[in-house]
């Protein structure tokens, strides 16, 4: 049976360590710092996908910056064996509906969501368009030097897109996830998925459904 769960204080290396291999080889991915992965760890918004050895399958995290009131969903990583089960869109759920019910994130109508891809990387473009419901907001241009070990043009500069959360369609597409969830992955693997004690899905279901009904905190690209 496959865990999916966030990622504990003590399994941090051994995530990190995942992670800095995946983004060795993967210049679509930015290579965290060893202290910014643990600061993510101990706010529990790193999020994977694992064997009962033990063994990383997938693995997505959210990024929030405070002074920017932005909120980055990302780092997402796959192992090629994992792939086509449905890993990467469920740690990427996971990832999202806990930072934004668990840490309340949408209580301030200033913060945005934001997913970014860069230009020649269609693999995560079906997961933040059509699973997470995320809407197109902005071509993004950044100089290499801004973000060591990422692809860039031959002229020095990183070129991809920015998503951004839509509400209500996102939470109501990860309040159907959370109500459908049938303990399989699309492969017919079983898999189980850890919350918090005394929290189910289908609390994250309703809450998930209330934040949508509530115009208070709107947040969409056309803001």
């Amino acid at each position: 049976m496959i865990l999916l769960s966030a990622i504990d204080f003590d399994e941090c290396k051994a995530a990190y360590g995942w992670h800095r291999g995946f983004a060795g080889a993967n210049d679509a991915l930015f290579p965290r710092s060893r202290d910014r992965f643990e600061e993510l760890v101990m706010e529990g918004s790193v999020w994977a996908a694992r064997e009962p050895s033990g063994d990383y399958l997938a693995l997505a995290y959210a990024s929030y910056n405070e002074i920017e009131k932005e909120c980055e969903i990302g780092g997402l990583m796959v192992a090629v064996q994992a792939r086509g089960k449905g890993l990467g869109t469920l740690v990427m759920r996971l990832a999202l509906a806990h930072i934004v019910l668990e840490e309340n994130l949408l209580s301030d109508p200033n913060v945005r969501v934001v997913a970014h891809v860069l230009k020649a990387n269609p693999m995560p473009r079906n997961i933040i368009e059509r699973q997470l419901q995320f809407v197109h907001a902005k071509q993004v241009e950044i100089p290499q030097e801004a973000l060591p070990g990422l692809r860039a043009d031959p002229d020095g500069i990183i070129r991809g897109d920015e998503f951004e959360l839509s509400n209500p369609q996102t939470l109501l597409a990860l309040a159907e996830w959370a109500r459908s969830w049938t303990g399989k992955l699309a492969d017919g693997h079983v898999a189980d998925i850890e919350l918090r004690n005394g929290i189910s899905l289908l609390d994250w279901a309703a809450a998930l459904e209330d934040l949508a009904a509530t115009p208070a905190v709107v947040i969409s690209a056309a803001d």
